[in-house]
């Protein structure tokens, strides 16, 4: 048996520890040609390949999660959270489950591509969408309230050294080192979610689990109000979160 196939403890050690603090990527803008397409419903969501995170794919199942929630609702403003292209935020609109869309990154061409998004939207949607170039939550305009807060965030956090963060998924769009991220989101959402607001975070149930972010989502004076295992995808859960 070739033993190259195999990777070694001596080898792991060998793996770089460092991975760039997030607000690294605020500063980093290198051109990319945004050119692919994703339509749906009528609206046409235009991204790079290296921004597609997983919204376009899985992060499509979100529509129908929702539905299956929160039967016949449509939330007034939904709030996209690390939102890359906004995969998930465009698709909930085109197919009526908001009537406002708010999406935040911190990757400039994540939001260059939003921008294209934007300004090829159908009229019915001109003037319903917008977006802001954030660090982190805190840095959100105080204005903005939402009803409906969704995500696809970095799943992965290689401080509690699962085998595979030691390897793979260090990268901008999948690492949350020690959940810094996370704690970050729950600390400063709470004054942009409206009374009966409801967060919905999509997360990796074979990266974390609800009993993880327990601590700093009622340190935040929130609440888990149930976790949703996404049985016709197991590696997927929505983890759903209220004011106390």
């Amino acid at each position: 048996m070739n033993t190259k196939e195999f990777t070694t403890i001596k080898q792991l050690s060998k793996f770089s520890d460092s991975v760039p603090k997030n607000e690294y990527y605020f500063y980093q803008d290198p051109d990319m040609l945004i050119n692919e397409e994703l339509n749906r419903n009528g609206i046409t969501i235009y991204y790079e390949l290296s921004l597609a995170g997983g919204g376009e794919d899985f992060g499509m199942r979100y529509k129908d999660v929702i539905q299956q929630i929160y039967p016949g609702k449509k939330f007034n403003s939904c709030f996209e959270w690390c939102s890359g292209p906004g995969f998930i935020g465009f698709d909930l609109l085109s197919a009526g489950l908001c009537d406002q869309l708010y999406l935040a990154d911190i990757y400039t061409p994540a939001l260059n591509a939003v921008e294209k998004t934007i300004k090829n939207l159908p009229e019915q949607y001109q003037g319903r969408v917008n977006y802001a170039k954030i660090k982190q939550i805190k840095d959100l305009p105080t204005d903005w309230k939402f009803d409906l807060v969704v995500a696809n965030p970095p799943h992965w956090n290689p401080s509690i050294q699962t085998m595979i963060s030691q390897i793979a998924f260090r990268d901008r769009i999948c690492t949350d080192v020690d959940w810094k991220i996370h704690q970050e989101f729950f600390s400063n959402i709470l004054e942009h979610l409206n009374d009966d607001g409801v967060i919905l975070l999509q997360e990796m149930s074979y990266a974390s689990g609800p009993e993880m972010f327990r601590p700093s989502i009622e340190r935040a004076g929130l609440t888990i109000v149930d976790c949703h295992w996404d049985d016709t995808f197991p590696g997927f859960y929505y983890l759903e979160v209220k004011k106390k």
